[in-house]
């Protein structure tokens, strides 16, 4: 069974459900700015921690931010401020806000609590917007919705993992905190290797230019040198021949002139030969 504002109110305020430190109440539960809402409760932000970070640096494990700005694509560990703790007839399921995931914050584990839970709850979050997410204390992480089990668990959470009760344990560590990446989507670093290709192509393309100029200044060459042989060359020796045949042609002309002469001279002759004598 889902339980309403009604039934989360009495289970707190019967110590059912147990939230350190205590909510503030003093508004009812029926307040529009109250934790408890219609059927869920809402946990907030305690402590903010960056993978990759050293220990005394801030946002490292010793010295957690309270509030910071998570860039476009970058990861960070939250650790809730309430401490939660569970009967074990009563189990959780715990949701992203939607006033955090419609500004791009995706939470990566929300997931279940189960019953006999004691302790902070965790998330890994990572920021899928365009533009830095505000993370802050007290602001709102994740909306818990509890359900009542039919019966109770035989073993709870306590039960399994806190054999003799409640000991206090780090929420988070060193070691898994660097499990994380700190830039997930790499957005630093592809936007690095744009820059890169940018100017490597910025490089390349007067090279290019230079290429193709030297390129095609030797192909006009060719094509002036060929064009000129086409110009100029043809030309010339159709002159040759011409004058050729002008000689040819003069030298005929001189010949006819010559067997003319000789023909009108052997008429001539042939005509005085024919005169009797005296």
């Amino acid at each position: 069974m889902l339980l309403s504002d009604n039934d989360l109110f009495a289970a707190i305020n019967a110590k059912r459900i147990k939230i350190t430190p205590p909510l503030d109440l003093s508004t009812g539960h029926k307040h529009p700015k109250s934790p408890i809402q219609a059927s869920s409760l809402d946990l907030h932000i305690g402590q903010i921690y960056f993978p990759n970070v050293e220990k005394n640096t801030l946002g490292g494990i010793d010295n957690p931010f309270t509030q910071c700005m998570l860039k476009p694509g970058h990861t960070a560990v939250v650790i809730t401020r309430e401490v939660i703790e569970l009967p074990n007839d009563i189990a959780a399921i715990g949701f992203p806000p939607s006033s955090v995931s419609f500004k791009g914050l995706l939470v990566t584990n929300p997931g279940h609590v189960d019953p006999g839970y004691h302790g902070s709850m965790r998330f890994a979050v990572i920021n899928m917007g365009s533009d830095k997410f505000p993370l802050s204390r007290e602001d709102k992480i994740i909306t818990l919705l509890f359900f009542k089990l039919a019966a109770g668990a035989d073993a709870g959470f306590g039960d399994r993992h806190l054999p003799g009760g409640y000991v206090p344990h780090p929420p988070v560590t060193e070691q898994n905190l660097n499990c994380l990446s700190a830039d997930f989507l790499q957005v630093e670093e592809r936007a690095r290797a744009v820059a890169k290709d940018v100017a490597e192509e910025k490089i390349k393309w007067p090279t290019l230019l230079g290429a193709i100029a030297t390129a095609g200044a030797a192909i006009i060459v060719g094509i002036l040198t060929f064009s000129k042989d086409l110009i100029f060359k043809q030309p010339l020796e159709e002159i040759k021949e011409l004058k050729s045949r002008v000689i040819v042609l003069e030298k005929s002309v001189s010949i006819r002139d010559i067997e003319k002469r000789l023909n009108e001279l052997e008429s001539k002759v042939d005509s005085e030969k024919s005169i009797p004598e005296q």
